[in-house]
């Protein structure tokens, strides 16, 4: 009779250690989002430096185009033209600093989005393992066998 006893402490000791497997795989897949937030993170300080330097050269721009412009009111077109094309580079370097700006925030998102799947992530673990102490404590099998049934002669 002892033998299916055994069998039902291997079988609950299998469930243990396939609960512990799941549970170290969850954690090191939580530990990657953690990595991958970490340098979605990097990457998005990185954009905004980015956007910060542009924004600075455009600065730079504009003042150029303006200092152009009260120089050529007596001037003739050929400033003109430098102006205006100065100014189409300030243009595009704004585009392209918004466009940097948007990169960083969509980054952002990612990272925080991340960083809520690490959590949650670490909340499952916590459960896996908390939870596989107590099935083996409150297991129905285990339970018959401290009852007395399942001992019984023919």
């Amino acid at each position: 009779m002892y033998p299916l006893h055994q069998n039902d402490s291997n079988a609950l000791q299998n469930d243990s250690n396939t609960q512990q497997s799941d549970s170290n795989t969850q954690q090191n897949d939580s530990d990657t989002l953690q990595k991958d937030s970490n340098t979605l993170q990097k990457d998005s300080n990185t954009l905004q430096k980015d956007s910060n330097t542009l924004q600075k050269n455009l600065n730079t721009l504009q003042n150029d185009s303006n200092t152009l412009r009260k120089h050529q009111q007596n001037d003739s077109n050929p400033q003109q033209k430098d102006s205006n094309t100065l100014q189409k580079d300030s243009n595009t370097l704004q585009k392209d600093s918004n466009t940097l700006q948007k990169d960083s925030n969509t980054l952002q998102k990612d990272s925080n989005t991340l960083q809520k799947d690490t959590t949650n992530q670490r909340t499952v673990n916590y459960i896996l393992r908390h939870s596989c102490s107590e099935e083996m404590i409150y297991s129905p099998s285990r339970m018959k066998h401290t009852t007395g049934e399942g001992h019984k002669t023919k």
